[in-house]
């Protein structure tokens, strides 16, 4: 799984960078099957979004920290170093250029409008690995694209690892899926 961050440079110069999400296999709602999981990331508060067809945002910065879901529609987004991407239904873009010229955006699809999920993230130390080039961010998560089932967990992504078909430590066959994965309540 992936998505693409914004981000803006010491120079204040945006831009984009492909980011690989490590997920690993979790017993997170028994008795259902076990589902692939990301390491939980913390935030603050979400909005659901729509823009008009037409709509053109000129430069900005982002208003905070946060990861955008794209449901419907879609939006071309320029980075300050020219490149510009689109982003339609499944899109995914984590927008860290709070700071110098920031980006613009526009709504590109014809007659329908662009439906999204803006959720703002918690300020924190960067976590994430630049799938070529980038700015130096320290990584926190790794490459790794799917992860086969009995590889080994990523560091933090879970602590109750798939055993057996139940979690592990319990031993009642009772569940509680949000203890499946730290930080996640």
């Amino acid at each position: 799984m992936h998505y693409v961050r914004i981000y803006a440079d010491e120079a204040g110069e945006s831009h984009f960078a492909d980011v690989e999400v490590e997920l690993a296999p979790i017993d997170y709602a028994p008795p259902a099957p076990p589902v692939y999981l990301s390491a939980p990331e913390p935030a603050r508060a979400y909005v659901l979004m729509s823009a008009p067809p037409g709509w053109d945002g000129d430069w900005h910065p982002t208003p905070r920290r946060q990861i955008v879901f794209y449901l419907a529609g879609e939006v071309e987004v320029e980075a300050s170093d020219g490149e510009a991407r689109r982003f339609g239904p499944g899109g995914v873009t984590l927008g860290e250029d709070t700071t110098g010229k920031g980006h613009r955006s526009r709504q590109s699809s014809s007659g329908s409008p662009l439906h999204g999920r803006a959720v703002s993230m918690a300020d924190r130390g960067d976590r994430h690995v630049e799938a070529e080039g980038g700015d130096g961010a320290r990584s926190g998560r790794g490459r790794a694209g799917p992860v086969p089932a009995g590889s080994p967990m990523p560091s933090g992504a879970a602590r109750r690892p798939v055993r057996g078909g139940r979690a592990a430590g319990r031993t009642d066959g009772s569940s509680r899926g949000a203890d499946r994965v730290p930080g996640f309540r």
